[in-house]
């Protein structure tokens, strides 16, 4: 099944017109229709934010593979095999430390107060907890699929963030 075919098919599954998903998506109803029909390839923030707006994880996996030539040169075995609600948990905990290094952010760029500095003490200990969390997943994606697997994961996700211009590797 091509993207555009199981982007389509999440949105109707969660229930949303293309107008309203169009519309939630910042592109017009038009673009949506071309995504879906395979006419325009998406790119990967639209892929990111229909992931997130139909609850469908498998998206990002779906267009590694149908639209990326080294997405469909890795084959992406390991997101195939995730179970559904791992895959769930994993694009919220990743939205959730986005919004961790956004706070972070500010405080980059202004003097810290006593108040501040509290705020930034209870946000480095949830991203220490965050941390605690990733690698225990780590280690249970470890076990169950091999550690070839997690790697060829890690690049796919270092390669999305040097394409963003962040070099996290």
């Amino acid at each position: 099944m091509k993207f555009g075919e199981i982007a389509r098919q999440a949105r109707i599954t969660c229930g949303l017109g293309t107008k309203e998903a169009a519309g939630k998506l910042h592109v017009t109803r038009q673009t949506l229709s071309n995504m879906e029909n395979g006419e325009t390839a998406p790119d990967p923030q639209n892929v990111f934010n229909m992931a997130r707006l139909y609850n469908e994880p498998a998206l990002l996996n779906s267009h590694c593979k149908c639209n990326c030539p080294i997405g469909r040169k890795l084959n992406f075995i390991l997101p195939n095999k995730m179970p559904k609600n791992l895959t769930a948990i994993t694009v919220r905990n990743m939205k959730e430390a986005e919004e961790h290094v956004n706070s972070l952010k500010e405080f980059a760029y202004q003097s810290v107060t006593n108040t501040d500095m509290s705020r930034m003490r209870k946000m480095v200990k949830e991203i220490l907890e965050a941390e605690y969390w990733i690698e225990t997943l780590k280690e249970q994606l470890i076990r169950e699929y091999g550690v070839g697997e997690l790697e060829s994961l890690i690049r796919e996700v270092n390669c999305g963030y040097i394409d963003e211009g962040l070099v996290c590797l």
